[in-house]
């Protein structure tokens, strides 16, 4: 009997606080209504709208308070199912831990509803107790570590830098020098700082991790316009170095060149000719394009002489968009003569092609289909003709 009244109790209190969870979802959270809160509100008005502050710090001409408020929840429409206590839940020794938790677990989330939507406010005050300016906790941490920053300039000290970004977190080395890494926090607002210093401990280069990558990539772009026909050798080693390593071309030796700021695609082939200016020049990517594009013309050349492997494959390649672009009304074509000649397409890829394509499209193209005649070309050693993949099955 006793067992049956605590499990009563637990599960109305359960019921309870989930109704509280629950109706703060449903209803949201209003915002603070912070209109009224500009420059010279006195301080008992912005008072009566975020109450006593959180925090306070006395300043020269005043204070800076920090407040908080309620940057509102929006109301959420769940739609739930009715519970069903089966099996081991029907055991009331289960159902009473199962309610317990529920107990302990609901004011803990109730209060993360309110808290994850809480902001930061810092007012400053002038000495008459008028609002000065009104932050944001996230504009605070951006303006205070601009602040910050404003020290890391060309010229200034290892021991002025280091008095605000405390020591560094790593060094890194590049054709530029030696850097030093600062990682630095204010709030919400991080920077990530490369500092370069000369002989004397002083500032020859200082960028944030975005500037450094800027700067690479500028001067990247820069090197690489270098590298144009007729260019010396002696122009393109000025801008890129020397080369990583060769290899054997149809009209001489290819030097590969790796940019310190660049990607292996961004490596550059170059050949010479007897001059020893540049005939050819290419980056790994446009090399990579190249190939794929006469790799494609290849490829259409085959299935138009009628060898059926190709057909199938530019089939494929129409429908998955490699080397291509997505064309569905290519791909059901090329499967088809293919289809036609005996090389069958995988079961699922027509369905779902037809599926992509109109009535009047499908019937266009079995027209083609059914009119498609293989151009008259040299046999290559490799080709399959559909007629032979017929004769073989």
């Amino acid at each position: 009997m006793r067992a049956k009244a605590m499990l009563l109790v637990v599960a109305v209190l359960a019921l309870l606080l989930h109704g509280c969870s629950g109706a703060i979802r449903r209803d949201g959270i209003p915002p603070t209504d912070l209109s009224t809160i500009v420059t010279d509100t006195d301080r008992a008005t912005v008072e009566e709208v975020l109450g006593s502050p959180i925090a306070s710090v006395a300043t020269e001409t005043g204070r800076i308070d920090t407040y908080r408020y309620d940057m509102g929840l929006a109301p959420q429409t769940t739609r739930g199912s009715p519970a069903r206590a089966t099996g081991i839940f029907t055991h009331p020794g289960v159902l009473l831990l199962v309610l317990l938790g529920a107990v302990v677990a609901q004011p803990v989330l109730v209060h993360n509803l309110y808290e994850d939507q809480k902001g930061e406010l810092s007012i400053t005050y002038g000495p008459d107790d008028k609002v000065v300016s009104v932050e944001t906790a996230g504009q605070r941490a951006s303006r205070e570590l601009q602040e910050d920053l404003s020290v890391i300039q060309v010229g200034a000290t290892r021991a002025q830098v280091e008095e605000v970004l405390g020591e560094p977190d790593y060094s890194d080395s590049d054709r530029d020098g030696t850097k030093q890494v600062y990682r630095h926090q204010r709030g919400s607002a991080r920077v990530v700082m490369y500092v370069t210093y000369g002989p004397e401990d002083m500032i020859t280069r200082a960028e944030t991790a975005s500037q450094l990558r800027q700067r690479q990539q500028r001067e990247l772009r820069e090197d690489l316009s270098v590298v144009q026909i007729g260019a010396t050798r002696e122009q393109v080693e000025g801008a890129l170095g020397a080369p990583d390593h060769s290899e054997s071309g149809e009209n001489g030796p290819i030097h590969v060149y790796r940019h310190p700021w660049g990607s292996t695609s961004d490596a550059m082939h170059v050949t010479y000719g007897p001059d020893g200016k540049v005939t050819r020049a290419e980056t790994a990517r446009q090399l990579r394009q190249r190939d794929e594009r006469q790799d494609m013309a290849d490829l259409q050349a085959k299935a138009q002489c009628g060898d059926a492997r190709a057909q199938f494959k530019l089939g494929s390649q129409y429908w998955t968009g490699s080397g291509v672009t997505k064309d569905f009304a290519r791909s059901y074509f090329w499967y088809g003569v293919a289809n036609a000649g005996g090389v069958g397409a995988a079961p699922s890829d027509m369905p779902n092609l037809s599926k992509r394509l109109s009535a009047e499209q499908i019937a266009e193209t079995e027209r083609r289909i059914a009119e498609w005649q293989p151009e008259d070309c040299p046999r290559a050693a490799n080709m399959v003709t559909t007629e032979e993949v017929i004769e073989n099955q």
